[in-house]
């Protein structure tokens, strides 16, 4: 019964953490493209959009990493 309530929880905190890095990484691929459009009153450089995209990738696997590593022990 523990295992079964441990699996349970690790895949629904697996499938969360998936899901937010999925849903952050297509929320900066969608304002990338917004703020690509010409337009001289925001220019945003590619390198922000590239820096956050490490950023978001990093913390998502470091994530789901240790939410694996928990539901082990």
């Amino acid at each position: 019964m523990k295992f079964a309530a441990a699996s349970i929880w690790l895949a629904f905190t697996l499938a969360l953490a998936g899901w937010w890095l999925i849903f952050g990484l297509n929320q900066l691929s969608e304002m990338r493209e917004l703020a690509t459009t010409p337009r001289p009153d925001a220019p945003v450089s590619s390198e922000v959009f590239d820096r956050q995209h490490r950023m978001l990738l990093s913390e998502g696997v470091f994530l789901i990493v240790l939410l694996m590593g928990g539901g082990a022990a």
